[in-house]
């Protein structure tokens, strides 16, 4: 042990006084030994150099190892003369424990002081303490565990302390540390829940003086480290790995500068907070990067030592990860763990500094190169700074903004970059499910780079901009975005879920809004054509505060967020800093697994959402152009909405270990074939070898169903899908889309345009969803146009807006397709509100696989509205609108519903037309159910319509021809002013009736053609013609083989009845158009009879109103051969 005293800079003259006591509480009888203490006074300042020395290599300490060696020097400069207040040296001894009237005080109270070095462990306290809230630490608050205090008469210049260890003696296996504090102000303190070490000796043993300088050496310096580095213990007194914050169960630290320990003095100074020049320190194992004279945090881990060869064998580093700072103009500083919560806290005070950088590195030996550098850089360090972290959030706060804060990373090719603009004063990050930033002052710019690319991409101005090249392994991502106040982005409502439930929500507050840019450029050279997304985009203004929803992605574990890992402290920390590489890396993997295969039914995802679903403060305009894949042949056309084209196609799977007779010459057959995802005419003859080269059963079907390339949840049904999977065959679907949005003018408020697709019970159903708030149309007509879903195509058109006027839209529409049955039903339910009427909304579909197309059209529409509608197999329409939106009765001017069936190479259609359409309306026309062979077949399987509604002005047009219905025949009404209640049906004798309210309808024609009635009798057609019609009741019973039409129940109005039958009458073939024979029957009396062409003529409107419509008539007519035989040669002649 060496140790010199020294005049200060300037001076010649050493003290003439110099007084040093070493006092430990625990050497009496009664002791707690708790604390430790060394005390010195001057009357003249100096500087003291020391240099410790220990070497122990060469005896055994423990379990037969030997001891270490210690090689310890530094300076004390300027160390402080004369002496404390004796108020001051009563408060120094009261907070460590030993008041100046305590009985068990060890050796005699000091009455000078001009130093003191104390180290306090209040956890060895047995006697009760002082209570004084009023010193920095209270001795009774049981929070704290150790206390080390430095307190002076005045500051000193500088300590400057060097020590190098070598464990076991051995000179591979050793640590180093440097401190340097310059000028040091009057009183250091520091504690918390720290424990200080402990040994079976005391620690200040009044022995040979090495041992004594040893001890008091070795805890007063491994104690600082432990502080300074969150040690836990200290293995053997000497520097060791750093362990936990403040130990591994967590814990406290506290470090404060002040003028003096007493609140107030008598001389009138009071306690004052105070600054520390600077603060450097290097802990390491081996060589290690530093920055000079800048402030700094750098932590490095040598990548080629993570092990050691020690004396013992290998070991792990002492210092496993080597840290260097540099501080300065710090007052205090504090490190708290808090393990049950899970909450880290960091906190700095002091005078506002410039630069500082935090860096983190894995090097190799004696070089910086290696595989992990990052540094972040803050342009300027606020007077007072803290941070919590608790589990994934962490929170800022401040007391001044920073200019910038710029972090950069590299590692393994990747390499990461973000700046920070004008940070505010405070701010917190979320880093858990809900990745979110919340300043309470915006940034002026977040401006990110993640690329693993040769050649990085960027763009000016706000923006997103994605590059990637699988074949290179290569992407790029390049972000900036300004005026940030909040960011958030949400996790699905609905893990899983199909939809807007399923997808992620992102929510953006700014204090201004700018124009944003997108570009997404795959440009890697793809095999699969179903894969990559490119395409750019343009949103004039980014509105300063908008939510939106995005498409999560199914692999929620590849966005890696970093965590602190198991350890605690700086290991932890390195941790933490360490997989922000990785972090930046999964992002890149992210945006790629999102993009790559975005809208993909592949691996059983059939459904897919487009659209937006945002919340805005003000007015933009959004422009997208996005492609997936590339086998999208048809652009899809600009609109003023949305528009899109898909190509869907299913790709069969094969286990060959399955398929022994699936040769290699028949898979490569298969793979040309479909190659370009269809089997041509040309190719139908070797498809179909090749699939029962693979033994397959359903071969005809199964290449039947592949002609288009594309297997639609319709034809699955039809397919034994176990089956096929027991013989080998898999399905897998795949989907190209190539998608346009031109949305000028877009409100300030809600917005949402959605496009849904999902498959629900093998049903393929489609949802269009649009909310705008506050819209001003741009362009009279809005259009939403998807092509090629479960190859459908369907466009909506909304036209006659009113570009001038402000309001509010909404509308929601599902529909379907079903094919359970032998004709196919189209259905929709719309509800919507369009804040003004309309000139007509048009929607139309297409289904290429079932052959039908839909039209529903509507002219005049009101503002407001619940449709719902089917039309196939049955005509089903209800319509309500609201009261508030009624201007009469009526609502819609017109309605024009019509599917068309393509079968035997033409269009068969079934058509509706409605004129002045009711304001709430029923209308269901459906085919009859009954039938029997043995019966009168004419109105068997006609349609039967059930009619009602609040209104009695509805013209009506209704017709299906023959296949469209898939039954032999026609049908046509037509109807003018339907009254509010009309009903259409068959008779239990399989005859047809019609019912009407009110004084009926006004006008009717209905009419059925080439409808057989009975063997050997077939209906050309039968008409029937009424005017103010009630009811009519039509029978059809046959006498000897010749039908006989009964017209029953006739209480008003006027009604023409005609038929013209084929009737084959003793072998001989007869047109029956000719000659009708009529008898009109009042009850049972008979009233007239007539003979006539093609028909009965009635009219009842005079009786009817003199007996008040209770006289009923009946009118039988039958078709007589002969005549109708001379009738139908005159007819023929004429012709």
């Amino acid at each position: 042990m060496d140790v010199g005293i020294h005049p200060i800079e300037g001076s010649y003259r050493l003290p003439n006084e110099l007084d040093v006591v070493l006092r430990n509480d625990g050497n009496q009888i009664s002791g707690e030994n708790s604390y430790d203490t060394v005390e010195l006074f001057s009357n003249r300042e100096a500087d003291v150099w020391f240099h410790y020395f220990e070497d122990r290599s060469n005896y055994a300490v423990s379990e037969n190892r030997v001891g270490n060696i210690t090689d310890s020097s530094g300076w004390i400069r300027g160390m402080p003369a004369g002496t404390l207040d004796s108020d001051e040296i009563d408060a120094i001894f009261t907070m460590i424990g030993s008041a100046p009237n305590d009985a068990n005080f060890p050796g005699q109270f000091p009455q000078r002081l001009s130093l003191i070095i104390a180290i306090k462990n209040y956890s060895s306290d047995e006697t009760p303490n002082v209570n004084d809230s009023s010193l920095p630490v209270n001795p009774t608050d049981e929070r704290w565990n150790s206390l080390i205090l430095i307190a002076g008469t005045s500051r000193v210049d500088s300590i400057v302390f060097t020590s190098s260890f070598q464990r076991y003696g051995y000179e591979l296996d050793r640590s180093s540390l440097s401190l340097e504090f310059l000028d040091i102000p009057e009183v250091l303190v520091i504690y918390g829940t720290f424990e200080l070490p402990s040994t079976t000796r005391s620690r200040v043993n009044f022995g040979t003086a090495p041992d004594l300088i040893s001890e008091f050496f070795d805890n007063i310096i491994l104690t600082l480290v432990e502080i300074i580095l969150d040690i836990g213990t200290i293995i053997n007194g000497l520097p060791d790995a750093i362990v936990g914050t403040a130990g591994n169960s967590g814990g406290e630290i506290i470090v404060q500068c002040y003028n003096q320990v007493k609140q107030s003095l008598p001389s009138g100074s009071t306690r004052t907070a105070t600054e520390i020049g600077t603060v450097s320190a290097a802990l390491s194992s081996s060589d290690h990067p530093i920055l000079l004279l800048e402030d700094h945090i750098i932590l490095a881990q040598n990548e080629e030592q993570l092990q050691v060869q020690g004396r013992y064998g290998p070991a792990e580093p002492l210092v496993p990860i080597s840290m260097s700072i540099r501080i300065s103009n710090i007052s205090g500083a504090g490190y708290s763990y808090d393990q049950f919560d899970d909450v880290r806290s960091i906190s700095l005070t002091g005078s506002a500094a410039g630069i500082l950088t935090i860096g983190h590195l894995l090097h190799e030996t004696g070089t910086l190169e290696g595989s992990l550098k990052q540094f972040a850089i803050i342009s300027n360090r606020p007077a007072s700074l803290e941070i919590i972290q608790s589990g994934t959030s962490i929170e800022y706060l401040s007391s001044n903004k920073i200019n910038s804060i710029t972090y950069s990373g590299e590692g393994d090719g990747q390499f990461n970059a973000l700046r920070l603009i004008d940070l505010g004063e405070q701010f917190s990050i979320d880093l858990g499910d809900t990745l979110s930033f919340v300043s309470t002052e915006p940034v002026s710019a977040i401006e990110v780079q993640i690329s693993n690319a040769t050649t990085p991409v960027t763009m000016d101005g706000d923006h997103v901009r994605f590059w990637v090249n699988e074949s290179l392994q290569e992407a790029s991502l390049s972000a900036r975005i300004s005026n940030i106040t909040e960011i958030h982005q949400y996790p699905p409502l609905q893990e899983g879920a199909d939809g807007l439930l399923g997808n992620n929500r992102i929510e953006m507050k700014r204090s201004g809004s700018k124009p944003f840019g997108i570009i997404i450029d795959d440009q890697t050279l793809r095999e699969d054509p179903f894969r990559g997304l490119s395409g750019i985009g343009s949103i004039d203004p980014l509105p300063a505060n908008l939510s939106f929803s995005v498409p999560n992605t199914n692999e929620s574990e590849i966005l890696k967020v970093p965590d602190f890992g198991q350890d605690s402290g700086i290991l932890a920390l390195s941790f933490f800093l360490g997989e922000l590489i990785n972090f930046g890396g999964s992002i890149n993997d992210f945006a790629l697994n999102l993009m790559v295969d975005l809208g993909d039914v592949s691996n059983d995802q059939e459904n897919m959402t487009l659209g937006l679903n945002m919340v805005t403060d003000e007015s933009f305009n959004l422009t997208l152009d996005m492609q997936k894949g590339n086998n999208i042949l048809n652009e899809p056309r600009w609109v003023h909405g949305l528009s899109g084209e898909f190509f869907e196609a299913t790709q069969l799977s094969f286990n060959y270990s399955r398929m022994p007779t699936f040769t290699g010459s028949a898979r490569a057959d298969w793979d040309d074939i479909i190659a370009d995802a269809l089997i041509t005419d040309a190719e139908l003859d070797d498809a179909l070898a090749a699939m029962k080269m693979a033994g397959l059963n359903q071969s005809e079907l199964l290449v039947d169903c592949l002609r288009d390339g594309f297997i639609t949840e319709s034809e699955k049904v039809g397919i034994n899908l176990a089956l096929l999977e027991e013989n080998g065959v898999s399905f897998n679907d795949r989907r190209s889309w190539w998608g346009k949005i031109w949305l000028p003018n877009l409100p300030a408020g809600q917005i949402q345009l959605d496009y849904d697709f999902r498959v629900i019970n093998e049903v393929p159903e489609f949802e269009i969803a649009v909310f705008l708030e506050n819209y001003v149309p741009a362009r009279p007509m809005f259009t939403i146009e998807m092509n090629g879903l479960q190859r459908s195509d369907l466009s909506m058109i909304v036209q006659g807006l009113d570009t001038s006027q402000a309001r509010d839209v909404s509308l929601n529409a599902v529909y379907n397709t079903s094919t359970d049955g032998i004709i196919p039903r189209f259905s929709i339910d719309m509800v919507y509100d369009l804040g003004e009427s309309v000139e007509l909304i048009d929607i139309k579909q297409v289904s290429h696989v079932e052959k039908i197309r839909t039209d529903i059209v509507m002219f005049g529409v009101p503002r407001s509205a619940e449709i719902s509608s089917s039309i196939g197999d049955v005509l089903i329409v209800d319509l309500f609108v609201p009261i508030e939106y009624r201007l009469s009765s009526n609502s819609i001017d017109s309605l024009f519903l019509q599917q068309l069936r393509y079968v035997e190479d033409r269009w068969w259609p079934s058509t509706v037309f409605m004129r002045d359409l009711p304001s709430e309306m029923h209308l269901a026309a459906e085919p009859s159910t009954e039938f029997n062979i043995n019966e009168i077949t004419s109105f068997q399987g006609m349609f039967t319509l059930d009619y009602s509604s609040n209104s009695d002005r509805m013209d009506l047009f209704l017709e299906s021809k023959g296949k469209s219905q898939n039954v032999q025949g026609d049908n046509l009404m037509i109807a003018e002013n339907l009254p509010d209640r009309f009903l259409l049906d068959t008779t239990d004798d399989w005859g047809a009736t019609i019912s009407a309210s009110g004084k009926g309808v006004e006008r009717i024609y209905i009419k059925r053609t080439n409808a057989p009635a009975v063997p050997g009798v077939n209906m050309k057609s039968a008409e029937m013609i009424g005017e103010n019609l009630k009811g009519v009741t039509i029978h059809m019973p046959t006498v000897l083989g010749v039908p006989v039409v009964i017209l029953d129940d006739i209480t008003s109005g006027r009604i023409v009845a005609t038929a013209d039958v084929d009737v084959e009458f003793a072998g001989v073939g007869i047109e029956g158009r000719g000659v009708l024979m009529d008898a009109q029957f009042t009850g049972i009396i008979p009233t007239s009879s007539s003979m006539g062409v093609n028909g009965v003529v009635t009219d009842l409107s005079l009786i009817g109103s003199l007996t008040g419509g209770t006289v009923k008539t009946t009118h039988i007519m039958a078709g007589e051969p002969v005549s109708s035989a001379i009738a139908t040669l005159l007819a023929t002649v004429m012709s």
